[in-house]
């Protein structure tokens, strides 16, 4: 029955093959003869064209058999017949079964002539499919309580167990032939994300082995050089604390030495000496100054190299780690002037201000490279002079910084555009008597300069001449008010009292000089009584008191920052004196001989535990004071206040024993230079 039925079917496909042969013979002789009733003589044509004629009869005599191979043998010898040779149509007729040729031939001819023929575009289905099992995506979702986890949750929810299991597993993309792909859900399962069977953790690959030229390569890079200077200073600092950091200490038990008063020595050790033999030789120190941000960070500036090269930049300054353990540079900045001052930005801890000897302000970042990444023009809009002091003043919000040079011109810069100067102001004598006795204005040559805890209009400066000068930056008393003069050589230091304790002693302050001399002076002395008048035109003030224990040329004196008795002083013979005024007056408590170098500047720590000094070769040095330098109790303030109560009552008005020697000694100084 079943192959009776397939006769059938195969016949019935037969006829309708021979009838779109019939209909597609008719249409080919209708497109070769447009008018039937008037024929007109055949244009000679390609076998192409006259090819179904010719073969129409022996297709339809191979029709009428009954066996479908001679049915494919004739629709093949027509489709070649009727197709152009070296056609795409004919290749694939040879490639197409029968059943498909038929097609082809009607869409060859159908078509407009000249348009390539289209290929008929079949789907097939593939049995290889691959299944991905992936996770639903987690949606945050938090309340508006405190958002804390309560104890023993990490062990109960198991989506944080799969969330912390997720993170160290990796799909894989084969699917498993044992896995049941379509089985049922059990609602009894938890909500929260599951990890399949079909996922396992994978280690990670070895690192590759490197090549002695990669290994090279990498110690080159700029990255790995960087990182590997850091680490080693993180290192080298590590191992400088050891000695001094008990690591295992108990914090919950009580000091052994609990409840008995601490112990002071006058005893003075050096810490640590500061040089560096590519940057340090062959240059002094001319400035020193610690981090108000980072307490370890101590600033040195230099001069100009008595034996550079023409390569070497004249101005350098240096950052040291005094906990690094090979006491290196941590920064090198450097100009191509010496740098007379230099000190870290108060408000910014990563900028360092330097003063030149040409004049120009220079700022340096430690973000940043070597070079200044701002500087003042050298121009008379700024200084064209040397400049030997600066200071930033103002508050954190509003700040500026303010520079001095030796022809007496003041200017005031914002730290964030130093192209030009937002204030100046001409420090000069009042016309008056002058060593010629002419009447002339006389700019003040400034060395010093000193503003006062949190005050950021009055100052003092002093000069080469040996007079110290009050001034204001403001108001109807802008400039020059007051001068003290009681020295008899320039000017190297000023310094105000940092008074931080029960009695105000903010108007005291430290001068040093050439003349051999640190002299006591007090801003009130002019209020208390009528002063004389100078010959400049200004009130005249005279010194409190003057300690005259020095053999040579005093280069810097400073206050304790936190003890207000106590001050350090340098000479140049290598001698770093340690006063105390409720101790005594006549000598220093502590006198340490440093070296056979002048010494030029010192800087306190915060803590008032270290002094540091530095010379002319170049050196610096980091000398423990102990407890010297920090009160031990309130009562100090109370015994300075009474020792300057005698100081005032005991201070003449002329020239005291040993005067007119350091008058000598100071027309020498002046003299040299």
């Amino acid at each position: 029955m079943s192959a009776d039925a397939s006769k059938e079917a195969r016949k019935k496909q037969l006829e309708d093959k021979k009838r779109r042969l019939e209909e597609y013979k008719k249409k080919n002789q209708n497109s070769t003869n447009p008018s039937n009733d008037q024929p007109s003589s055949p244009t000679p044509a390609s076998p192409a064209r006259t090819a179904p004629s010719s073969t129409v009869p022996r297709a339809a005599a191979a029709v009428a058999g009954p066996s479908s191979a001679n049915l494919d043998i004739f629709i093949k010898n027509t489709l070649s017949s009727v197709l152009p040779d070296n056609t795409p149509a004919r290749s694939a007729a040879a490639e197409e079964p029968a059943d498909n040729i038929v097609d082809m031939m009607i869409q060859a001819t159908s078509g407009t002539q000249g348009k390539a023929p289209r290929r008929k575009v079949t789907l097939s289905l593939c049995s290889n499919v691959n299944e991905v099992d992936i996770p639903p995506r987690e949606t945050p979702m938090y309340s508006k309580g405190t958002q804390t986890i309560d104890e023993g949750t990490d062990e109960d929810d198991p989506s944080l167990h799969h969330a912390s299991q997720r993170k160290h597993v990796q799909h894989n993309t084969h699917p498993n032939p044992n896995t049941k792909k379509d089985a049922p859900s059990d609602s009894s399962e938890p909500s929260g994300p599951s990890i399949s069977d079909d996922v396992e953790e994978v280690p990670p690959p070895p690192p590759a082995e490197l090549t002695p030229d990669g290994r090279r390569r990498i110690m080159a890079s700029t990255d790995f050089v960087d990182f590997f200077s850091r680490s080693s200073r993180y290192v080298e600092r590590a191992l400088s604390l050891a000695e001094e950091v008990d690591f295992m200490a108990d914090y919950s038990k009580p000091l052994e030495d609990e409840g008995r008063a601490q112990s002071r020595t006058g005893d003075v050790r050096l810490a640590v000496s500061l040089f560096d033999e590519r940057w340090s030789k062959h240059r002094s120190v001319t400035d020193l100054g610690w981090s108000p941000k980072r307490p370890d960070l101590l600033l040195t500036a230099y001069s100009a190299s008595d034996a550079a090269s023409a390569h070497d930049p004249d101005g350098v300054v240096l950052v040291w780690s005094v906990t690094s353990l090979y006491h290196a540079p941590e920064f090198v900045f450097h100009c191509q002037s010496p740098v007379m001052t230099a000190s870290f930005s108060k408000f910014h801890s990563t900028l360092v201000v330097g003063g030149t000897y040409s004049g120009q302000i220079v700022v340096w970042d430690t973000r940043s490279k070597s070079t200044a990444v701002q500087r003042t023009p050298l121009s008379a809009v700024g200084h064209t002079h040397p400049i030997y002091t600066l200071s930033v003043v103002g508050t954190p919000n509003a700040h500026n910084l303010v520079s001095i040079s030796t022809d007496g011109k003041m200017c005031v810069w914002s730290m964030d555009n130093l192209s030009q100067p937002i204030e100046t102001l001409e420090l000069a004598n009042k016309p008056g008597k002058t060593a010629t006795n002419t009447n002339v204005t006389a700019p003040v040559a400034v060395t010093s300069l000193a503003f006062g805890e949190g005050d950021v209009n009055t100052f003092l400066v002093g000069s080469e001449e040996g007079a110290i000068y009050q001034a204001y930056r403001h108001g109807a008393k802008s400039g020059i008010a007051e001068r003290y003069e009681g020295h008899y050589g320039p000017i190297t230091a000023t310094d105000l009292h940092p008074s931080r304790g029960a009695i105000d002693f903010s108007h005291l302050f430290l001068s040093a000089s050439t003349d051999w001399t640190v002299k006591l002076w007090s801003t009130r002395s002019s209020a208390s009584a009528a002063p004389p008048m100078s010959p400049r035109g200004a009130s005249l003030s005279q010194a409190i008191y003057s300690f005259e224990d020095s053999t040579d040329y005093v280069y810097d004196a400073r206050w304790s920052p936190s003890h207000p008795a106590v001050f350090c002083a340098v000479d140049g013979a290598g001698y770093m004196d340690l006063w105390n005024l409720n101790e005594d007056l006549e000598a220093p408590i502590i006198k340490t001989k440093v070296g056979n170098k002048a010494l030029n500047r010192l800087a306190w720590t915060q803590d008032a535990k270290q002094v540091v000094v530095g010379d002319s070769g170049g050196s610096v040095h980091v000398y423990n004071v102990g407890e010297v330098g920090v009160a031990s109790s309130a009562d100090e303030w109370h015994r300075l206040d009474s020792v300057l109560t005698q100081l005032e009552h005991t201070k003449g008005a002329g020239l005291g024993q040993g005067d007119q020697d350091m008058q000598d000694r100071g027309g020498d100084a002046i003299a040299d230079l």
